[in-house]
Formats: structure tokens, C-alpha cells, sequence
């Protein structure tokens, strides 16, 4: 491998060297190029970035709560309705009873 590198800027020095020195000549103009496009994606970046911070610590955590608030109407409903579920138990064969236990305790 490096004797095929080797080769190649062989045949090719005088190449490399034009290159290299047109490379210097014109890199402190370009540096300005370079500062823009990387100043001008932080400008889009930054705010993104906040946005989907905020979103995610106030949006989501308002979803958050309104889904316990939820749960909380939904556990106030069930114990509403334990009792009905416990009256209909007591009127089935003992063996659907020893069913239904068992199943809750897995």
C-alpha cells in the first residue's frame, strides 16, 4: 500500500505542490465561509433544541397529570363498583370463586 502512495505522489509532486500553495493562498478567505455556516447552524439548532426541551418538560408533564387525574376517576369508579362484582360473586358456584382467587394472585 505504501508503495503504491509513494508512486502516486511521485508522479504526481508537482500536483501536490501547486495545490498545497493555492490551498494557503486562499484558506484566510475562506475562513469567514466556514464561520457563517457553522454560526448559522447553531442559530437553527439552539432553538430546536429549547423547543423540544420545553415541549418535553411541560407539555408532556401537563399530559403526565391529566392521566393521573384520569386514573384517579377510574380507581373511584372501580371502587364504585366492587361491591356489585362482590354481590355477583357470592352468587356463583364455589369452584368460579376458587378461580377467580387464584387468578389474582398472579
Amino acid at each position: 500500500m505504501m508503495e503504491k502512495m509513494n508512486k502516486w505522489l511521485s508522479a504526481h509532486k508537482q500536483l501536490c505542490v501547486i495545490t498545497g500553495i493555492f490551498g494557503l493562498l486562499v484558506s484566510p478567505f475562506l475562513w469567514p465561509v466556514f464561520l457563517a455556516v457553522i454560526i448559522h447552524s447553531l442559530s437553527l439548532v439552539i432553538p430546536v433544541a429549547a423547543g423540544l426541551f420545553f415541549y418535553e418538560k411541560f407539555i408532556m408533564k401537563k399530559d403526565k397529570e391529566e392521566t393521573n387525574e384520569n386514573d384517579d376517576d377510574n380507581k373511584q369508579q372501580k371502587t364504585m363498583q366492587m361491591p356489585v362484582k362482590y354481590m355477583q360473586m357470592l352468587k356463583r358456584p364455589r369452584i368460579y370463586r376458587k378461580i377467580m382467587r387464584r387468578d389474582r394472585k398472579r
